[in-house]
């Protein structure tokens, strides 16, 4: 068996050029910015100057302060003074329209209930806070005497009268969502959270109820011609005369435009809209966002407006809205949730993040924001292995694009009432078979489940019998399924009762029941290996296997330094486990081949400054030389492996041969650099119980910019008794200091029929 091994490995058939990969052998970074933009300004004196705020991450309510000088094409914080700590979130921003290097933005420090409103009058440099008891939701300047101005908060409305170093609560105090004044600083108009629309004549000293009642106030927009636009819960309201009228029924979250001007309209799930009165265009050309939550106008160009978005930063537009730019550089960071490359695209690239969806259509050299439909937080995004333009994520509940990402709709029919926390899990062979996991509630506690779809995502039901609950919280965080036998299901799963651990839950029969193993930590990522279909891995801070299909599970010692990160697998030729490992100072990525007993380092990604921007989930492409790997706060890292091994067996998965047979390989050996390298081929063939059973290896040449190729056969012995094997080819250097990269595939030997 040895001997035949060496013979197969001998024959090279073919050299293929593959020069083009750029920076070979190295990491490239690419930041996501964005953010949830609940301000965006003009400066009135010169419209090259924006401002922005962000509402503040998540994970840390880090709220900032942006200014543009360059139209919104780069973005630079002045934020440096401006928030007491974390937990701190901007809900709005006013600048001065006499003197636009003054402004105010106001915010809230959760869950403490205090409010500030911070005034700078160099554009950011500096800024002097006010603290309050009540949350900031609005700020507006008096346009005639800037030394007036109004705030709204959910104690009340507010009042300065000397340039907002003071602020004094009015009669008004409900729960204060809006505030607007009108342009000739006659009377101001506070919208409530839920109890309509007020008016004050008199600076603040008194309020008359205008109407709305009931409904929750977005916005406010005045016009000299005395007519008021509110933006609602229930749509844009239109006020001539006292009458409100619904002229577009559509929850509005922004509003900008003046006299004989075209109004401008941001709304929740329905993007742009412009028009007066009761005529209304849509204008989306552009936007890759959905809702709106701030408009900004140039006051001396009303073609020119910029919209903040609900996640994904800022938007430009310098014609009226026939077509959006998006314009975020340098905007907060997008912390990477999960990175999956498309299974039969090449280049292709998804990665779901707190701000939304981005896409790359080029190995990850730039990406895009796509997400038309969904919000943020997304998570889970999972590709059809069949049609390229059909993929599934989880945004709040499982949401489907048939166009390639361009637009998303929701597919939770049946659904209803369930938390859902895991990716859709696709069935290989039936793409239209989907499986999402979750959380529901019942009468003793938490449930976790399962639900299933026959139909791509149109209706779903419930198949949780044999999961586990818990009283304080249960829920199922992943699902896998067994490529060739899909009736094989398997699910990650999370109990609190008094104490927390996990459940790793196996189903036979495609979701209808399930069995559980108990664990001492939640798994965070399971993989059945398409080769050996009894072996599974799944992984938490410790790596566990299978051998038997998920019957009984041993901790396998990996003894890898640091806290671990994502599990990720080379789809190229399934062999490859890619894990990442983190410590204050770097993130290593390491990678094992098949079975997870053999690890080595991949290049350390030395440059991430701490924890908070550990790599933490991991993506392989599978058409591809490239690695990505996906940061907390510093974005994507792309990586060209300079020198690569794939192997790949005639027979389909799962790879079964005779005794006396033969195993039919195609070995490929590439070098990307631009030099000319010797390298010895390693090859090592283990039996089920981890013996070595042969171990050839040869020196040869790799010329630059080159794939090596060949097709051979393994004979396999008639005396071969019928188990799992497992072979692994190695490149290294010529004195075996160093493993360039290394593939294997795993085969059964079955008795021969004759």
């Amino acid at each position: 068996m040895a001997r035949a091994i060496v013979l197969w490995l001998m024959v090279i058939t073919c050299a293929v050029s593959v020069s083009g990969w750029a920076a070979v052998g190295e990491w490239s970074q690419t930041v996501l910015y964005g953010g949830d933009i609940p301000g965006v300004a003009v400066n009135s004196e010169d419209p090259s100057i924006i401002y922005a705020i962000t509402y503040g991450e998540f994970w840390a309510g880090t709220a900032e302060f942006y200014r543009s000088t360059d139209c919104g094409e780069s973005w630079v914080s002045r934020s440096e003074g401006l928030y007491p700590g974390e937990s701190f979130y901007f809900n709005c921003m006013a600048v001065d329209p006499v003197d636009p290097t003054t402004i105010f933005v106001g915010g809230m420090r959760r869950p403490w209930g205090i409010g500030y409103v911070y005034k700078t009058t160099n554009e950011g440099e500096d800024w002097v806070e006010t603290e309050l008891s009540d949350y900031i939701y609005g700020i507006v300047i008096d346009p005639t005497n800037n030394q007036n101005g109004y705030m709204a908060t959910d104690g009340g409305a507010y009042r300065s009268t000397d340039g907002g170093d003071n602020w004094e609560l009015t009669p008004l105090t409900l729960i204060c969502q809006s505030i607007a004044i009108e342009p000739d600083g006659e009377a101001v108009w506070v919208g409530t959270r839920a109890e309509g629309i007020y008016r004050s004549t008199d600076g603040g000293a008194s309020w008359d109820f205008e109407g709305l009642d009931g409904r929750k106030v977005w916005c406010v927009l005045t016009n000299p011609s005395g007519s008021v636009y509110a933006g609602t819960d229930e749509g844009l309201f239109l006020r001539d005369q006292s009458i409100w009228e619904n002229v577009l029924p559509i929850e509005t979250r922004a509003l900008a435009g003046g006299e004989e001007s075209i109004i401008y309209v941001g709304t929740d799930g329905e993007g742009m809209y412009k028009g007066l009165e009761s005529s209304w265009t849509q204008c989306n050309l552009g936007l890759t966002n959905s809702t709106i939550k701030a408009l900004g106008m140039d006051p001396q160009d009303h073609q020119n407006v910029y919209a903040g978005s609900s996640f994904n930063g800022v938007y430009h537009t310098t014609d009226g809205g026939e077509w959006w730019d998006w314009c975020s550089e340098g905007l907060r960071p997008a912390s990477v949730r999960g990175i999956v490359p498309h299974p039969i695209t090449p280049g292709v690239v998804g990665t779901a993040t707190e701000w939304g969806l981005y896409w790359s259509v080029d190995g990850g050299e730039t990406w895009e924001p796509r997400g038309w439909g969904l919000g943020a937080g997304t998570s889970g995004l999972s590709f059809d292995p069949i049609n390229p333009e059909v993929a599934y994520i989880h945004c709040g509940g499982v949401y489907k694009t048939t166009d390639g990402g361009d637009s998303w709709e929701l597919r939770n029919n049946g659904l209803e009432g369930m938390g859902t926390r895991s990716g859709v899990c696709i069935d290989p062979q039936d793409p239209q078979t989907l499986y999402v996991g979750g959380t529901r509630y019942g009468s003793y506690g938490a449930y976790c489940t399962v639900y299933k779809s026959t139909d791509g995502g149109d209706y779903w039901f419930r198949q949780d019998s044999g999961l586990p609950w818990g009283s304080e919280l249960a829920h199922v965080g992943l699902l896998a399924i067994n490529p060739h036998n899909t009736s094989v299901l398997y699910a990650g799963t999370w109990i609190v009762n008094g104490q927390s651990w996990g459940v790793l839950c196996k189903s036979e029969n495609a979701g209808a029941s399930w069995s559980g193993t108990s664990l001492d930590e939640v798994v965070s990522a399971i993989r059945v290996d398409p080769y050996l279909t009894d072996l599974v891995h799944a992984r938490g801070s410790a790596f566990w296997r299978s051998t038997d299909e998920g019957g009984t599970w041993a901790e396998v010692p990996w003894n890898l330094p640091g806290d671990p990160g994502g599990l990720g697998v080379d789809r190229s030729s399934f062999d490859r486990l890619f894990t990442t490992h983190w410590t204050e100072d770097t993130t290593r990525i390491y990678w094992s081949i098949i079975d997870g007993t053999w690890w080595r380092l991949g290049p350390p990604l030395s440059f991430f400054p701490g924890t908070a921007s550990a790599a933490r989930s991991i993506g392989i492409d599978p058409l591809g030389p490239n690695v990505y790997a996906g940061a907390r706060t510093s974005g994507i890292f792309s990586y060209t492996k300079p020198y690569s091994v794939t192997l790949v067996p005639d027979e389909a998965l799962p790879v079964q041969v005779p005794a006396g047979g033969a195993l039919g390989l195609t070995l490929a050996m590439s070098n990307l650099t631009d030099e000319g390298r010797e390298v010895l081929l390693v090859g090592v063939g283990y039996n089920a119980e981890g013996s070595e059973v042969l171990r050839i290896d040869r020196t040869l040449f790799l010329p630059a910019e080159t794939t090596l190729q060949q097709h051979g056969y393994l004979p396999i012995p008639v005396a071969a008794p019928p188990s799992p094997y497992i072979l692994r080819i190695g490149l290294t250097d010529i004195g075996m200091t160093e493993v360039y990269d290394a593939a294997g595939i795993g085969f059964t030997v079955v008795e021969s029929d004759e």
